[in-house]
């Protein structure tokens, strides 16, 4: 799906850039609409790589993204990334303890808290410690108050953050009363991002395929995370139970399936139920190829003994088509799935060992006869087993 917010830039008192704010698409609209907030909450947690593409492309700023009562007390915060984000608490929050105990929690383990639209009227005054940032709408705040505010926290670690400031005056003015950062078109208009994420069940079957391709999975991990899918684990079950046909008694638990096919081959189903999932409506030679892929390198890996673990030879292969069956740029799908460094270089650039692997089987697929035979050469295989294997698939 595709996902649209904007990010508008927040400098400091030099008119650098230091953050950014995240913007959903019709946030005046829904500013004060908490229902509304959660849900384009919602939308940017369960697209969470996109906070560390978008650091990628801007540098290594922080991102203030908003969140609601009903956010943090369910948690949401904690799912995104420590070093990349400012908790962002809404001025229509109120200061409850569980609300309290929550912020002080996530300040605990380490997160940066903002208060937004702060005021001195504001039943958050008495719990302004526990803030790292406290902004001020400078249109809605009266001029004295603005003055005051500065005044009152003068000197004490919390960084004041001055807001929709529309002028050169109205800037150094407020750099005068001490203002930290600074958030306004009189900077910059915000900036209109749009990229392309998976959906959170695609995010969940990544996280799954991650999880089973790693050699040392247990089978509680493993039963564990396919029991939060109840479809997921009714495919496997049947397919666990047409490939066990001497059993006497039917299959109901991942453990039983494990205790007659193996762990293994239990991951193995898994990976390939998940591409075929993961590959509805898009091509069917995707699908295909992407198992070909898998099968090859783990035949590679064994009989031409390229690397001492077949299990992530095969799931090198098969993650590598998943850009195009998903259609998602390899790095995010790497960045999402937290892959070893030497795993992302050989989908993203064919490097390292295993993008040498690779390398090989592109040019099986795109028939370089040339860049096969220097491959033979350099990895010691054989050109026909090898072809002779992959055409068998």
């Amino acid at each position: 799906m595709n996902f649209s917010f904007a990010k508008q830039p927040i400098v400091d008192a030099e008119n650098q850039i230091v953050a950014y704010e995240l913007l959903f698409r019709g946030a005046d609209s829904i500013r004060n609409q908490p229902d509304q907030v959660d849900r384009a909450t919602d939308h940017i947690i369960s697209g969470k790589f996109i906070l560390g593409v978008v650091s990628r492309l801007a540098g290594k700023q922080r991102y203030f993204v908003n969140f609601t009562e009903q956010d943090l007390l369910e948690g949401k915060a904690s799912l995104l990334p420590l070093k990349s984000v400012v908790i962002e608490i809404l001025e229509h929050c109120q200061p409850t303890k569980p609300l309290l105990a929550a912020i002080k929690d996530l300040r605990d383990q380490g997160y940066t808290i903002a208060f937004d639209d702060f005021e001195l009227s504001s039943p958050w005054l008495e719990h302004a410690h526990l803030a790292d940032i406290i902004k001020v709408d400078v249109l809605a705040c009266p001029e004295q108050d603005i003055q005051e505010i500065a005044r009152r926290f003068k000197g004490l670690s919390v960084r004041l953050l001055a807001e929709k400031v529309e002028d050169e005056q109205q800037f150094l003015r407020y750099v005068e009363y001490g203002y930290h950062l600074f958030q306004g078109f009189h900077f910059y208009k915000p900036i209109m991002t749009s990229l392309r994420v998976l959906n959170p069940r695609k995010l969940y079957l990544l996280e799954l395929l991650n999880l089973v391709s790693q050699s040392d999975a247990t089978m509680e991990e493993v039963s564990e995370n396919v029991a939060k899918d109840a479809a997921l684990m009714t495919v496997l079950l049947r397919k666990a139970n047409d490939n066990s046909r001497m059993v006497s008694k039917p299959i109901l638990s991942i453990k039983h399936a494990v205790s007659y096919i193996g762990l293994a081959e239990l991951k193995k189903l898994i990976r390939i139920v998940i591409t075929a999932e993961l590959a509805v409506n898009r091509p069917p030679i995707l699908y295909s190829n992407a198992i070909k892929r898998a099968q090859t390198m783990a035949f590679m890996a064994k009989q031409y003994r390229l690397s001492s673990d077949a299990e992530v030879a095969y799931s090198v292969g098969l993650l590598s088509l998943f850009d195009a069956i998903l259609a998602v740029d390899m790095a995010a799908i790497c960045q999402q799935l937290s892959l070893p460094e030497d795993i992302c270089q050989a989908l993203v650039s064919r490097e390292g060992a295993w993008g040498e692997m690779l390398q090989v089987i592109d040019a099986i697929e795109q028939g370089d006869w040339r860049q096969l035979q220097s491959k033979s050469k350099d990895l010691h295989f054989s050109i026909n087993d090898l072809l002779e294997h992959y055409y068998a698939l």
